[in-house]
């Protein structure tokens, strides 16, 4: 689970690398205006890099556990910052919410069943 959850990790974050506007778009509507765009690149950056240092761990048996661990945070604290704007968070947004909710909680078993 792990591996695959790497996998997509760095599947969407080479995506909102790569086209931010056109993501951004699909998940959060016209609120990932052109403001948006930078913050969008970086959440990219930040999921490419742990995904590719959760597959280095898992290959190599490095930490992999903190590897996952901190890539469930990282989800978690995603799905948590956009139910906290839901009054300001369109509704296609709440797609993104369940997906960085479900992958926070794979994540977390994931990193459990890696201890």
């Amino acid at each position: 689970m792990a591996r695959a959850l790497a996998l997509g990790r760095c599947a969407i974050g080479t995506s909102l690398v790569v086209a931010p506007r056109t993501i951004g778009a699909l998940w959060l509507g016209d609120s990932a205006g052109p403001g948006g765009i930078p913050l969008l690149r970086a959440l990219g950056v930040r999921d490419v890099v742990l995904g590719l240092g959760t597959l280095d761990a898992l290959d190599t048996e490095g930490p992999a556990q903190t590897w996952v661990a901190a890539g469930a945070s990282a989800d978690a604290v995603d799905a948590a910052g956009l139910i906290l704007a839901a009054p300001a968070t369109p509704r296609r947004a709440w797609a993104a919410v369940a997906l960085a909710a479900g992958a926070a909680v794979l994540g977390g078993r994931a990193a459990a069943g890696l201890a």
